[in-house]
């Protein structure tokens, strides 16, 4: 990721953010490490529409060093293909009606 990227993040997505943290941690007995990916609607058949989502991982090897970006004080993981950058770049991260969206 170039050193240019700028995304930023809105206090309720951050706080969902911070819900789903404790709630992994709960749940697995580990931290675990906040990923933020794209579903892709094109790909599940339209099951999902198109958005923004956190997922985790539980190992940090398994995450590019340059993946890495700090999100309202929350060390998150962008691990989409490179071109799926360019829906991230410049843009809001927000929550909303259950979702997580880019404004």
């Amino acid at each position: 990721m170039s050193n240019d990227f700028r995304l930023s993040i809105s206090d309720e997505a951050k706080n969902k953010i911070d819900n789903l943290i404790a709630e992994h941690k709960i749940r697995y007995n580990k931290e675990g490490i906040p990923a933020l990916v794209w579903i892709d609607s094109e790909f599940n058949n339209g099951m999902v529409e198109s958005q923004p989502a956190i997922g985790f991982y539980l190992n940090r090897d398994d995450i590019v060093p340059a993946d890495f970006l700090i999100l309202g004080g929350i060390e998150i993981a962008l691990t989409v293909p490179d071109e799926y950058i360019s829906r991230f770049q410049d843009k809001t991260l927000d929550y909303e009606n259950d979702r997580f969206v880019l404004r």
